[in-house]
């Protein structure tokens, strides 16, 4: 994919995040998408180089820190209704109007479906490359959605939304991907707080604008963008308070764990 394809991408990604800021139901009628105003084509603004804090707060789009669960599904499920809404207005085939009709209704459904609590309870997520963007304990939990050539991962800390990860897939282009958060944001700090299992830093740049802090990386032949409420992350340290040690090789050593230990010890052990 081209450097101006993935621009695109995220200026879609921006765009559908601040129209629905004011959408209130969840459930979508073909009346009411007859209905609706085709909205004026949207304005281009130009980013600044190095002046990243309106180009963050566009990114975020209706997305606030602290939000709840309850209240992030309900914006999820608003950006699904704002998604499809014109896309059946301007379907004038009526069998084709019901087919994305009965798509929203199906996206609006699993929206819900991925909610993860870090209790103790070891999952795959633990050994997956977002294994230390978590611990368990702490009272973390995390919403997984899934989209077309990405994957959005909200974290949860003590019920408040704080992190928000989106991961974009091989084909999306991820060096262009990293071009166009720098052509969005400005010239950023190299990235090096996030390693991989060889503790190698992974290539990428990192912005603030002393609320959010945001990161887009390389991580193998995906890029991942990762949005970071400031002032959650000062107080991690207190926040983790219960912090399970890993192994240096966890799948390794869960698959010994799973042989030479017992149903109560292996129990003891993820406590």
């Amino acid at each position: 994919m081209t450097r101006s394809k993935v621009v695109l991408v995220l200026s879609l990604i921006v765009a559908v995040s601040s129209r629905v800021a004011a959408q209130e139901g969840l459930e979508i009628t073909l009346d009411e998408v007859d209905a609706a105003d085709t909205p004026p084509p949207p304005r281009k603004e130009h980013v600044a180089v190095g002046s990243n804090k309106q180009a963050i707060a566009k990114a975020l789009g209706a997305l606030q820190w602290g939000m709840s669960k309850a209240d992030l599904i309900k914006l999820l499920k608003a950006q699904v209704r704002a998604e499809f809404e014109q896309r059946i207005k301007v379907e004038r085939d009526i069998m084709r109007q019901d087919a994305l009709y009965q798509e929203a209704q199906e996206r609006v459904r699993r929206v819900s479906e991925n909610f993860v609590a870090f209790d103790g309870q070891k999952t795959g997520w633990d050994v997956s490359p977002i294994g230390s963007e978590f611990t368990h304990g702490n009272r973390e939990s995390m919403l997984v959605v899934a989209g077309k050539g990405s994957r959005d991962m909200y974290f949860f800390m003590q019920g408040k939304l704080w992190k928000w990860i989106r991961e974009l897939s091989p084909e999306t282009g991820a060096e262009d991907a990293l071009d166009a958060m720098r052509e969005r944001f400005g010239a950023g700090k190299p990235q090096r707080e996030r390693r991989n299992e060889a503790n190698a830093t992974y290539p990428g740049t990192t912005w603030s604008d002393g609320t959010t802090q945001v990161t887009a990386l390389l991580r193998g032949s995906d890029a991942c963008l990762i949005f970071e409420e400031v002032h959650t992350l000062e107080q991690l340290a207190v926040l983790r308070h219960h912090v399970q040690p890993k192994a240096a090789n966890t799948r390794a050593a869960s698959a010994v764990d799973s042989i030479l230990l017992s149903d109560a010890e292996r129990d003891a052990r993820s406590r």
